[in-house]
């Protein structure tokens, strides 16, 4: 999977109910672009493009996701859950209208997609939308699975900008400002977004070190700034 490079995708739904007859028939174009597929928590997606509904509903309510597939194996049978990682709602889409997308969507903290040294466990992200037309629609579109890492991609970082090699062009006159920073600044660490979970003590966890039976990992969080969307 490129992490790095821009990914874009388009689809086209029909729209039909058996309940409405000819009514609601017509076509849901689902239309996105993502700068990149490569995240650290801290982030936000920034998701653009356009959802233009040709059918004869409405729809009542459409949202952005970040959903997490997490698949246990074990030595006969291996199992998986799923869960949202992260959401943007958005007004619905009349009948015959468009809506364009420009929104951001947050990377919360939450456990990396391959976690090292683990064979036992492998965690995916994903990205989709999701639009709800009643009896006539019900879409979940995954457009494309994310990476979600511990480090920041290099094009993430903040570092200064200068003439590359083979520069042949005019040389700006040297002023004076401060150094680009060497190093991108630390992260902090926060509880993961789905919270604390009560361990069994019967499954060998015991309790921790305050006397409970409830505890939640923390991941690292990167304060990246991403420029907000045009208003």
């Amino acid at each position: 999977m490129d992490a790095i490079g821009p990914f874009s995708t388009e689809n086209e739904f029909d729209v039909n109910c058996c309940y409405c007859f000819n009514c609601c028939f017509g076509k849901l174009l689902v239309r996105v672009q993502l700068p990149k597929r490569g995240f650290v928590p801290g982030e936000q997606v920034r998701v653009t493009g356009e959802i233009a509904n040709t059918s004869g509903t409405e729809l009542e309510s459409v949202s952005l996701e970040i959903y997490q597939r997490c698949v246990f194996h074990a030595t006969s049978k291996s199992r998986s859950t799923t869960r949202v990682a992260s959401s943007v709602d958005l007004p619905g889409v009349a009948k015959g209208a468009s809506i364009y997308l420009d929104h951001l969507l947050p990377v919360n903290p939450m456990p990396s997609s391959h976690i090292e040294g683990c064979n036992n466990i492998e965690m995916f992200y994903y990205f989709r939308v999701n639009a709800d037309g009643g009896c006539c629609l019900s879409m979940k579109e995954e457009c494309c699975e994310l990476l979600i890492g511990t480090v920041p991609l290099w094009s993430s970082m903040p570092w200064g900008q200068g003439p590359g090699y083979g520069y042949d062009g005019p040389m700006m006159a040297i002023t004076s400002q401060p150094p680009a920073p060497a190093v991108p600044p630390p992260p902090t660490y926060e509880e993961c977004m789905f919270g604390r979970v009560n361990m069994d003590p019967e499954e060998g966890a015991g309790k921790n070190v305050n006397g409970t039976s409830q505890w939640a990992p923390s991941y690292p969080v990167f304060a990246m700034a991403t420029a907000p969307p045009p208003q």
